[in-house]
């Protein structure tokens, strides 16, 4: 399993999560099909990989960015739903994904913000941010 489908299955299975999000959790963007009907929803992308070596020049462990974005037609639903996230993901250690998933060493918070992009606020859409360090 990769470390985007570890995340999907962490975020799917939380309850809090669940419970504003469903399952309507995407990699990098919504589907524009899924954008007319919008309800609260999740996206997640890879921001940057770090590598950390030995002097060997043997891959100890790789740290990864992630920002997770949380969208809904209200300021006090994005940040609702980011708050969930966060409370799912900030200090998480063990196998993320549940069987077969990926081992992570730690996932902390680094960064929470509003989105300010004019595309989501002519479509009435607020979208609050979370960033994450991921090291596996």
């Amino acid at each position: 399993m990769t470390l985007a489908a570890a995340i999907y299955e962490h975020l799917k299975a939380d309850a809090g999560v669940a419970a504003l999000a469903s399952t309507r959790i995407y990699p990098i963007g919504i589907p524009e099909s899924e954008v007319a009907a919008l309800s609260d929803s999740i996206t997640y992308l890879l921001l940057a990989t770090d590598h950390m070596y030995s002097q060997s020049g043997v891959s100890l462990m790789r740290k990864q960015r992630w920002e997770v974005n949380c969208a809904s037609e209200s300021y006090d639903g994005s940040h609702a739903l980011k708050d969930a996230v966060i409370a799912a993901m900030n200090m998480y250690r063990g196998v993320m994904g549940g069987v077969g998933g990926v081992t992570v060493k730690h996932c902390i918070l680094i960064d929470e913000r509003d989105s300010v992009l004019e595309d989501h606020l002519e479509r009435g859409i607020y979208v609050a941010s979370a960033e994450f360090e991921i090291a596996i």
